[in-house]
């Protein structure tokens, strides 16, 4: 039988890992959206230079 104090400290120890894990999450999909909306703005401001 496992012990409450395990059982406590196993689930607290998962609640700060997703957190972790959600907040880096968070990051990476700013960054990737930032990322896309900058090649966009070149796409299209290459396309008024040339057109």
């Amino acid at each position: 039988m496992i012990s409450d104090v395990t059982l406590m400290s196993i689930s607290n120890t998962l609640g700060v890992l997703s957190v972790f894990f959600i907040i880096l999450y968070q990051l990476f999909e700013v960054n990737a959206r930032r990322t896309v909306e900058l090649g966009r703005a070149r796409y299209a401001s290459r396309k008024e230079l040339v057109g």
